[in-house]
């Protein structure tokens, strides 16, 4: 037997405001955002959360 399982995470922006601060990285600016996460298996949504967590807009790292 073979199974196969699809699993798929999204992530959305929901909002972002500027945050003070520069990337260490590349030197662009700081956001601080409101993101929206869904889960779903095989097409059938399971849970949505969200969060705020803070992205840099040029590099578009992840400080959590």
């Amino acid at each position: 037997m073979f199974f196969l399982f699809i699993c798929v995470q999204i992530r959305k922006v929901k909002c972002a405001k500027r945050a003070p601060g520069l990337c260490s990285k590349c030197g662009g600016q700081l956001s601080n955002s409101r993101i929206k996460r869904e889960c779903s298996f095989c097409f059938i949504p399971l849970c949505c959360c969200s969060y705020h967590d803070i992205l840099y807009t040029s590099c578009g790292a992840q400080i959590s």
